[in-house]
């Protein structure tokens, strides 16, 4: 740089706001320039973005899913607390889901955030035994005799 532009830290849309933050996702997106020249693959490039997007984000997963389709993010949130994400991706060039079938997985999401917290909660709790009486027994059929 010449001293006449922008610094290297105010790259970016200009709608975001810039300054000394940008550091690590300037530094990490010059090394993925960088390896792209010297001819990183593109499942080596791919695990490279993850983990420099997880080390600037500070979090413990990310994830690209590639190729890419129709793609629906669903909250596993309790209205307490958020559990999780349930990711559904169709094919490439498939149709977007309908509202029909985002519904019924946004509700699908919503059972299964619930269903998530029980089971967190029955973990979290101290178990007691079950009196005989009220043990559930799971009868199954028998099996054919295995031939030799």
């Amino acid at each position: 740089m010449n001293g006449n532009g922008p610094s290297a830290t105010d790259w970016g849309p200009p709608s975001v706001a810039h300054g000394a933050d940008n550091g690590p996702r300037v530094a990490a997106s010059f090394n993925l320039m960088a390896a792209v020249l010297d001819g990183i693959t593109l499942p080596e490039l791919l695990t490279r973005v993850a983990e420099q997007a997880r080390a600037i984000a500070g979090v413990p997963l990310t994830f690209i899913a590639l190729p890419a389709g129709p793609i629906l993010i669903l909250p596993l949130d309790t209205g307490d607390a958020t559990r999780g994400v349930l990711a559904v991706l169709g094919r490439p060039g498939a149709e977007p889901f309908s509202p029909s079938a985002a519904r019924q997985l946004l509700l699908f999401a919503d059972t299964s955030a619930r269903l998530v917290q029980l089971t967190e909660d029955q973990r979290a709790s101290p178990r007691r035994p079950k009196p005989a009486g009220e043990r559930i027994v799971t009868l199954h059929p028998p099996l054919p005799p295995r031939r030799m």
